[in-house]
């Protein structure tokens, strides 16, 4: 009986773990310096150069909660 039950546990803790993962909130990050809408947006090395490809992929993606900006000038039209 102990032994089922450790299996229904371990099985219902992976279960939840990998439904945390697949709910993680992601931050996406813009750096109109030095940034790329070719890189992932995933990090400030790898951030974005433009507001609108970060919008674009949030619109897309309904895990990305926040959208980080480096100090200096966005503006929308570049």
């Amino acid at each position: 009986m102990a032994m089922k039950f450790t299996q229904f546990f371990t099985v219902a803790a992976t279960a939840i773990l990998l439904c945390n993962n697949a709910l993680a909130q992601v931050n996406k990050f813009v750096d109109s310096t030095s940034g790329s809408d070719a890189n992932t947006g995933n990090s400030w090395a790898a951030a974005y150069k433009t507001m609108d490809k970060a919008l674009n992929e949030a619109n897309a993606a309904t895990s990305i909660k926040t959208i980080s900006v480096a100090k200096g000038h966005l503006l929308p039209w570049r």
